[in-house]
């Protein structure tokens, strides 16, 4: 009888010796680990780090290390720099809210539908990601071009234009973020709003749209960067006498670089950094107040 009692206590000291192992070596990995992922830092931001140096230097043109210190570029912004980013905002927003219309209905019946070919026309509108942007762009001025020559409708150099180019150009990043979180949410529970008398409009608003939001609040920030970014697409789309903020910095980079083009690169990089900041924040905390609400109710 004493055999039980004795081998227990032997097993338990021998299942603790590997897990004792384990945290040695994760103690002596996390230093490397932890220098590596500094390192990996270091060379991602060293850039961003370079472009806010150069914006506060005096000299006119761009030496590095500046000779000194001035704020003075960022008071000497064109206003053209203003506009073509109210008009990039304003673009982005309009091609964002339009691809939501049409990505998620589609992401859904792509995901949960029984369509005959569905792979294909999964493929066929995320096929987008897969062109490059350039040839987007001499794709969609070719294709505006046969447009005006078959009905006189112009919409080359239109704010039409570059809303449907760009809506076509992010659907499918809030598509592919729809879909990868439908493949994942159980269709026991639309099952079981139906069978408590919701319908399918009523199902959706309450439960599925819930659910699948922070995959559609991601897809939506990442098509929002991608059109305020297009540059290869909008530069042969671009409306006469106006510019997008990424052309404006372009070409005014290409004909003579200065410290102002720095200075606007580096607001967008504040700006855009708080931006990831709080929809990192906010899509962290979604699920949990879902559930404190789900929980409280």
């Amino acid at each position: 009888m004493a055999t039980p009692a004795s081998s227990a206590p032997a097993a338990s000291v021998a299942g603790h010796v590997p897990a004792a192992r384990r945290r040695r070596r994760l103690d002596m990995v996390r230093p490397i680990l932890t220098g590596w992922a500094l390192l990996v830092a270091v060379f991602l931001l060293a850039p961003l780090i370079i472009v806010f140096i150069d914006s506060i230097g005096v000299e006119q043109y761009v030496v590095f290390p500046p000779g000194g210190w001035s704020l003075h570029w960022y008071q000497v912004i064109p206003k053209y720099y203003l506009d073509g980013a109210i008009l990039s905002v304003g673009l982005a927003v309009a091609s964002v809210a339009a691809a939501t219309i049409f990505a998620v209905p589609a992401g859904m019946a792509i995901a949960r539908g029984s369509l005959p070919g569905r792979a294909a026309i999964d493929a066929l509108l995320r096929s987008p990601v897969q062109i490059p942007l350039l040839i987007s762009g001499v794709a969609f001025l070719q294709f505006y071009v046969l447009i005006r020559t078959l009905t006189g409708v112009t919409v080359t150099d239109s704010f039409v234009g570059l809303w449907i180019a760009h809506t076509i150009v992010v659907s499918p990043y809030l598509l592919t973020a729809v879909v990868a979180r439908l493949s994942r949410y159980p269709a026991s529970l639309d099952e079981a709003a139906y069978g408590l008398g919701a319908g399918p409009v009523r199902t959706f608003f309450d439960i599925t749209l819930p659910i699948i939001s922070p995959a559609v609040a991601s897809g939506l920030f990442f098509a929002f960067l991608v059109s305020f970014d297009n540059v290869p697409t909008t530069v042969f789309l671009i409306q006469s006498g106006k510019t997008t903020l990424p052309l404006a910095i372009f070409y005014d980079t290409d004909q003579d670089l200065s410290r102002i083009q720095y200075a606007v690169g580096t607001i967008v990089t504040v700006v855009f950094t708080t931006l990831i900041l709080v929809a990192m924040r906010w899509l962290r905390l979604l699920p949990s107040s879902a559930s404190a609400r789900r929980g409280g109710g």
